[in-house]
């Protein structure tokens, strides 16, 4: 039976406290907030002894993985327990497809750890005996990052005091001190920032396009998903960024807002982009400190793609500095602060540049699919040849899906425009 220990109290992160009330306010029911999973293969030369090692030593340098009672609320608080025993297990698999499944879920006030890991020995494709390692973990303690951390430093050659970060309750104590609660009572630098940045707007203001069909109520829970290859590979995109001063990143945010723009006639607007919300001294910390981050991109002619390059390029270096700001922190100060009294609106633009996630060519098209999905996804990630492919998910009865198909156009046309 998992050792249960008394933990050390400490306060909720500002994404511990208010993840659950995001995907609410984008009308996201609870049943989106899966466990996040990370599966890799064990290299063979690694025994089952010094791989058990590493990850003692990982739970004793990385906080988060301590954490063993959390209540997700925002007055709640959680507890780390330093001498907890990894939550460990080993069996076997006929193959690959056939892993065991992993925890979906935690008790988090259970008094054990919110992750689990599983050593599972399986014949790989050739029938050779391979072993992987799956973990789950809570989206409460780990994020995207995290979880590549977690296999990163595990599969090291050097000592895991030199490859974790640690820090976390560091973090915690600069995140409170940084932006406080109740931020929009307060004047510091923070707010000064965001008053001006987002002077006359909100963080979640959607574009208004002409295709939006209804807003308000609950979602329909069927998505779209179009998979198109963009016309410009990446190593053309490095080379325009290379020769403009730009990065890929802003030409792509350029392009999309550009799109935008021609959809809708729209001068000022607000995107949100997922950041790993770590400054340089956590940049190897475990934890779930990655946020959302609102981009506001406005000039009167931003259907000119130069001209909306322009205007993305001084909005980012702008908002760049303030990356680690915690989205609910921008709502309370920008926003309505009582989260009960947002409403659904139409679905705003989540724009990503992930090219190292490999799209697969079987899903290039349109399909739907079941999920609740409040914002307007368009993720550019990397494909076969040095591609670039635009995956776009929304929610099939909140927009048209010949006007999605146009504004991809534009984004195309103004892709070409600011590459040639």
């Amino acid at each position: 039976m998992m050792k249960r220990i008394p933990g050390i109290r400490d306060g909720l992160s500002w994404q511990q406290r208010w993840t659950s009330t995001l995907l609410q306010r984008d009308g996201e029911g609870p049943d989106e907030l899966d466990a996040r999973e990370v599966r890799f293969r064990v290299p063979d030369e690694m025994s089952d002894e010094v791989l058990r090692s590493r990850l003692d030593e990982l739970i004793a340098c990385e906080h988060s993985l301590q954490i063993t009672y959390l209540e997700d609320r925002p007055d709640g608080h959680l507890e780390f327990a330093p001498g907890i025993d990894a939550p460990w297990e080993q069996n076997e698999a006929d193959s690959f497809s056939q892993l065991p499944g992993l925890p979906q879920s935690f008790q988090r006030q259970s008094g054990t750890p919110l992750w689990h890991a599983m050593l599972t020995r399986h014949p790989d494709e050739q029938g050779k005996v391979v072993r992987t390692l799956s973990t789950s973990f809570d989206y409460h303690i780990s994020d995207g990052t995290s979880a590549r951390l977690f296999r990163d430093v595990l599969l090291g050659s050097k000592a895991v005091c030199q490859l974790a970060g640690g820090g976390y309750p560091e973090w915690l104590s600069w995140q409170r001190a940084t932006f406080p609660e109740n931020a929009y009572r307060q004047d510091n630098e923070a707010n000064t920032f965001w008053r001006r940045y987002l002077e006359g707007i909100t963080p979640d203001t959607p574009p208004a396009f002409p295709f939006a069909r209804r807003t308000g109520g609950r979602l329909s829970g069927t998505t779209t998903s179009i998979l198109s290859v963009l016309p410009v590979p990446l190593r053309t995109l490095r080379a325009t960024s290379g020769r403009l001063r730009s990065s890929p990143f802003i030409l792509l945010l350029a392009a999309i807002v550009c799109g935008i723009a021609r959809a809708g006639s729209v001068t000022d607007t607000v995107l949100r982009t997922n950041v790993v919300g770590r400054r340089p001294e956590n940049r190897r910390t475990l934890g779930a400190i990655a946020d959302i981050l609102p981009v506001r991109v406005r000039h009167n002619a931003l259907a000119d793609p130069h001209k909306a390059l322009e205007a993305a390029t001084a909005s980012w270096l702008d908002v760049l500095p303030w990356y680690t700001t915690p989205w609910e922190y921008s709502m309370q100060l920008c926003g309505e602060p009582d989260p009960a009294k947002r409403t659904l609106s139409h679905p705003q633009v989540l724009f990503n540049f992930i090219p190292w996630a490999k799209a697969d060519e079987r899903d290039l098209g349109i399909r739907q699919y079941q999920a609740e999905l409040g914002t307007f996804q368009l993720v550019v990630r990397g494909g076969p040849d040095d591609q670039l492919w635009l995956a776009c998910d929304f929610d099939s009865e909140r927009l048209e899906l010949s006007g999605v198909e146009s504004l991809i156009d534009h984004i195309n046309d103004a892709m070409l425009a600011l590459t040639i």
